[in-house]
């Protein structure tokens, strides 16, 4: 029976997460190069509930940004058992002020606990990065309290769905997404600051998706 690479199928998973007909395409080499004695089910799910926000602000002497991502995705595969449920955050901050001519970025990412639903998505817990001021880096953590809330009733969906047929095979994949408008509260604290202070300019958005495939290999 023939055996997909983990590698292959690591490619395969990624991409069905970010653009579902280059996955169909990439199926199409997949199974035209099959050559399974007998045939062969693979089948892969992926659900996420996520938030992404910035802040920034500016005065006559320079400009402070924030940025951050969180996600928590549960991922299973056939043949591996329970489910795989991970929460990550990313994190990215600026500085600049030209008065004093000095400026300093960071940026810091790892696991987090996650919590809520679509409408309502605490963030908490830290992490590690880098932060370089005026080009020095050192090693720096990040303790995150944020809470990020839908704005008003909209929600928008997407949905859509890839079949592909062939003599060696048959894939049919899907999407379901959703999003909306929100705001965010609370702190991302490095050293003995919250890097959201003063900040007067924000966006955040929530959102969720699940995803998923089946194919099946044959002679």
């Amino acid at each position: 029976m023939m055996k997909i690479a983990p590698e292959t199928k690591s490619s395969l998973h990624h991409l069905m997460k970010r653009n579902g007909w280059a996955v169909t395409i990439l199926v199409f080499g997949l199974l035209a190069s099959a050559s399974a004695a007998a045939a062969e089910n693979e089948t892969y799910q992926f659900r996420g509930l996520g938030t992404y926000g910035t802040a920034s602000s500016h005065d006559d002497c320079g400009y402070r940004a924030v940025s951050f991502s969180a996600n928590q995705s549960t991922t299973h595969e056939s043949g591996d058992g329970q489910p795989v449920t991970s929460d990550r955050g990313y994190f990215f901050w600026y500085t600049s002020n030209h008065c004093a001519s000095t400026w300093s970025y960071g940026y810091a990412y790892g696991d987090l606990t996650i919590s809520g639903n679509s409408n309502t998505l605490k963030v908490s817990g830290q992490v590690s990065g880098w932060d370089y001021s005026s080009g020095s880096g050192s090693p720096v953590t990040v303790d995150v309290d944020v809470t990020v809330a839908a704005i008003g009733d909209y929600v928008g969906r997407g949905e859509s769905t890839y079949s592909f047929f062939s003599p060696w095979g048959t894939f049919h994949g899907r999407y379901a997404g959703t999003y909306s408008d929100a705001g965010f509260s609370g702190s991302i604290t490095l050293g003995s600051s919250n890097l959201l202070d003063g900040l007067n300019n924000s966006y955040a958005s929530l959102y969720t998706a699940n995803s998923g495939y089946v194919a099946l290999y044959r002679q």
